[in-house]
């Protein structure tokens, strides 16, 4: 499967896919809905899936204790662990908006109080 914020990608990706791949839309953040890409849905078994957290995740009990309870247990174990870019003493918070703004930062930016 392949995980894509998609718009006007959409074709390219579904041309790109493997057969019988499936095409998660997770976002359209473009505003653009692209087309349909129905040669490849016919022709290898492309399929598309729309996904919202929200609603499909946190709007149903079941998912949302499973999926807490996945992410308590890899916070716990040291499994997940936040990328932490830089961090700023609260004394340069200016510095680290400034930081902030120019969105070269890879991962969280911290201020430290």
């Amino acid at each position: 499967g392949c995980a894509a914020v998609i718009g006007a990608g959409l074709g390219p990706l579904a041309e790109a896919a493997a057969r019988d791949a499936t095409i998660l839309v997770y976002g359209i953040l473009s505003g653009a809905l692209g087309q349909i890409p129905f040669g490849p849905m016919v022709t290898r078994g492309v399929k598309l899936a729309g996904f919202h957290l929200a609603w499909s995740m946190l709007d149903i009990p079941e998912r949302r204790k499973a999926a807490v309870s996945h992410l308590v247990e890899g916070l716990v174990s040291g499994a997940y662990r936040p990328v932490i870019d830089r961090a700023f003493p609260f004394e340069r918070i200016r510095e680290a908006y400034a930081y902030l703004a120019a969105n070269e930062q890879v991962g969280k930016i911290i201020v430290e109080f």
